[in-house]
């Protein structure tokens, strides 16, 4: 069952809340502190729990028709194993290789379809081991994407509670 905060909070006269996803809160903090600042567009993923998308286009979070754009975690399933198995394993054993390709497959569609300036990853497992993940992320990219000259960035985000202080732009 669906529980209506909004209604809630407003029987409370609490004024000016909002809800949002983790991945639109990450997005909002590199929007305005992050590494995606220089950046007018750029695709934000988080991997955690689970992959959460949020996509910013002309210094904006785009939040789509029914407020679901982004939601796109599962384009990253391989068609054998499922992400977030590959995803467990990787952090278990400290090795990455296959994590990393399935990310930059993942993520060309994205530069496929908006031409961003930059993808930022978030997430403890790539900011822990940017170094290994970041070239094989790079390269399997580049094998996927069909529509780029190859300028888009792949960055990882700096501060690993971006969601968190990103969910601070959320009041206004």
């Amino acid at each position: 069952e669906l529980v209506d905060f909004k209604e809630i909070f407003a029987s409370h006269k609490y004024k000016g809340i909002q809800i949002d996803n983790d991945a639109r809160a990450f997005a909002l903090y590199e929007l305005h502190t992050g590494v995606g600042r220089r950046f007018d567009s750029f695709v934000a993923l988080t991997f955690g729990s689970a992959i959460g998308v949020a996509v910013v286009v002309n210094n904006e979070v785009v939040r789509g028709f029914n407020n679901s754009a982004g939601e796109a975690g599962k384009l990253f399933l391989d068609l054998n194993d499922d992400f977030l198995d590959v995803f467990q394993r990787a952090k278990r054993t400290k090795k990455f290789g296959r994590l990393a390709r399935m990310i930059g497959r993942g993520i060309a569609p994205f530069i496929d379809i908006l031409d961003p300036g930059a993808v930022v990853l978030g997430g403890t497992v790539a900011q822990k081991n940017s170094k290994v993940i970041l070239p094989i992320v790079r390269r399997s990219m580049a094998r996927h994407v069909t529509n780029s000259n190859g300028r888009t960035k792949v960055l990882v985000s700096r501060r690993r509670t971006a969601s968190a202080v990103g969910a601070s732009f959320l009041f206004e």
